[in-house]
């Protein structure tokens, strides 16, 4: 089933980051039931993409951004560097997806993002990506940093729990940096294909060199 998503997503034309993400999606979804409540979720650093496919139906959206984006309406306009002018609470769930490594005052942003959640907040951190057209990040997260960070938050704010899903590997992160080469859709399945299988290549001998972190953290109640 997962894999069918795949397929479908590079047909679309999306890089093999993008689709991995889909997937892991619709993964996690599909595992983890209770997301799929009707939910009030706050959308932050919002615009148009493919993993927004992948919410629930019932999820009740509003978006937000730094900036105002041209075609997009957004609910909320703030910085996630400074206080969020939101009430404790007000939402849910806060999901955001190539974000927090742009973020300077990134533990303002996930402390803020656990103040206004009532349940989850769910975001991603690419590690290695092609999509970026200039050096603007300013942080890299390995995993023992988010666990280390996920401590120094519980200190201040209880936490039920987080989940990091690892995703990707050596052979998929060279190929996504090189994905803008790659012009015809069909000559990509079959690189992909093998790019996935080399990936497991990893995995035997336990290099662990993941594309992307999932990373789900389940907030007090």
């Amino acid at each position: 089933m997962i894999f069918k998503y795949f397929l479908s997503e590079i047909l679309k034309g999306k890089s093999i980051g993008r689709a991995l993400l889909f997937c892991e999606l619709k993964n996690l979804f599909q595992k983890e039931k209770w997301l799929n409540n009707k939910y009030s979720v706050l959308e932050m650093g919002s615009e148009s993409a493919s993993h927004q496919r992948t919410f629930p139906k019932e999820w009740i959206i509003k978006k937000s951004n730094y900036v105002q984006i041209p075609d997009l309406y957004l609910d909320y306009i703030f910085s996630v560097e400074e206080k969020f002018s939101i009430p404790d609470k007000k939402f849910d769930g806060i999901v955001f997806f190539n974000l927090l490594y742009l973020v300077d005052n990134y533990m303002n942003c996930l402390s803020e993002s656990l103040r206004i959640s009532a349940k989850f907040i769910l975001f991603n951190i690419p590690l290695i990506s092609g999509v970026a057209k200039h050096p603007t990040d300013f942080n890299r997260f390995t995993e023992d940093r988010l666990i280390s960070i996920f401590r120094e938050l519980k200190k201040k704010r209880k936490i039920l729990e987080f989940k990091i899903i690892k995703f990707g590997g050596s052979f998929s992160s060279a190929v996504n940096l090189i994905d803008c080469y790659l012009k015809f859709r069909i000559i990509k399945i079959p690189i992909y294909l093998i790019v996935l299988l080399l990936d497991k290549l990893d995995k035997l001998i336990k290099r662990d060199c993941p594309m992307q972190y999932l990373v789900l953290i389940k907030n007090y109640e």
